[in-house]
């Protein structure tokens, strides 16, 4: 049995008058595995991708992703080269509403949009009135990241 032990895990630590007895390596590794597991539910995790815009807009046609974990945050940009491109949009967990960044590109009449969220477990959902505005521009490459 080992005489001494680490002060933060309580891992065993022998002298050479000690004896060794298989349950103390058996201690040590069933409290490595639970330091281990509880550092991994810790870590932020991150998931990312991207989708094709459909065309639609409005609140009776939302977007939603459906994460692996409880995003906190989520981040949406435009794939274009196009002038009316819209900036990066940020969702913050626990937000519902901003107004959209589009860039007006040679469009005057650009006005800012509502966009409206919602928080649901791992899915994030949204709308605005125009599928640009909602990021879902018919045959446009979106690109997300989430961080939970």
């Amino acid at each position: 049995m080992a005489s001494n032990h680490t002060p933060a895990y309580g891992l065993n630590q022998w002298s050479l008058d000690d004896n060794f007895v298989m349950e103390d390596f058996n201690t040590d590794n069933r409290n490595i595995e639970q330091a281990l597991l509880e550092l991994k539910a810790a870590l932020p995790k991150f998931q990312s991708g991207s989708y094709v815009g459909t065309g639609t807009g409005g609140a009776g046609t939302p977007n939603s992703l459906t994460f692996d974990f409880e995003p906190k945050l989520v981040i949406l940009v435009q794939e274009t080269k196009q002038s009316d491109n819209m900036a990066p949009t940020v969702c913050i967990r626990g937000m519902t509403q901003m107004v959209s960044a589009g860039d007006p590109g040679n469009y005057p009449e650009f006005r800012p949009e509502p966009f409206y969220m919602s928080w649901d477990g791992n899915t994030f959902s949204w709308y605005a009135t125009y599928a640009t505005y909602q990021f879902n521009r018919k045959d446009t490459t979106y690109h997300y990241m989430a961080i939970g």
